[in-house]
């Protein structure tokens, strides 16, 4: 049989419209194992719980994402956006998913700890154009800001990078790759290079 009947929208689909899961018996015998809700279904009902409880979510999703073997796995894939342009093809494909996270997700969840690492790496100034944090606090009468370099990212310090107020205010929600260009006046492929480096190697070293 390769269809079933899923439990909640009580459609007919086919076997691949579920997901897939491998479990054990008590005897060892591995077994191939559908869920009764079919994959539009199941996701529907992972973000309605998702908005139910927020605060929950959040604590799975860093339990889960600070996982040595998946932070390498977010490491290797963001690592591939850059080569590919994944990151803008999928924004220009899911724009309202976009402005929803946006809305939803401006606060970062990082320690002060991981926060004094990532002022550090980038020598207490701007990550995009170098402002000093004490000539920044002259200034504007504040503290760099923690910006997220992709605004659909993950609101850990890999996605953290300290940000003078002129820079924060001029990158809003742009990609990063397509503000922060040739055609930026801060811009040094030295300064993005080294972003890049920070997202990608030195934030899951430590």
């Amino acid at each position: 049989m390769n269809t079933r009947e899923c439990n909640i929208c009580k459609e007919v689909k086919s076997l691949d419209d579920y997901y897939k899961q491998i479990k054990i018996r008590a005897n060892g015998e591995k077994y191939l194992y559908y869920p009764p809700y079919c994959k539009s279904c199941t996701s529907n009902k992972s973000a309605n719980w998702a908005k139910e409880n927020r605060e929950s979510k959040l604590e799975s999703d860093r339990k889960y994402s600070s996982k040595p073997e998946r932070r390498k796995y977010q490491k290797d894939k963001l690592k591939e956006y850059f080569a590919q342009g994944k990151y803008r093809e999928w924004q220009r494909e899911n724009k309202d998913k976009v402005k929803e996270y946006n809305m939803q997700h401006r606060n970062h969840n990082i320690t002060e700890d991981e926060w004094h690492l990532c002022l550090e790496y980038f020598n207490f100034a701007c990550a995009y154009c170098e402002m000093p944090e004490d000539k920044h606090l002259e200034v504007f009468n504040q503290q760099l800001h923690r910006d997220h370099v992709y605004h659909d990212g993950n609101n850990y310090y890999d996605n953290c990078v300290p940000a003078c107020r002129t820079c924060n205010s001029s990158k809003r929600d742009y990609n990063f790759t397509d503000w922060y260009a040739s055609n930026n006046s801060n811009y040094t492929a030295k300064r993005f290079h080294r972003i890049v480096k920070w997202m990608t190697v030195i934030s899951i070293a430590n």
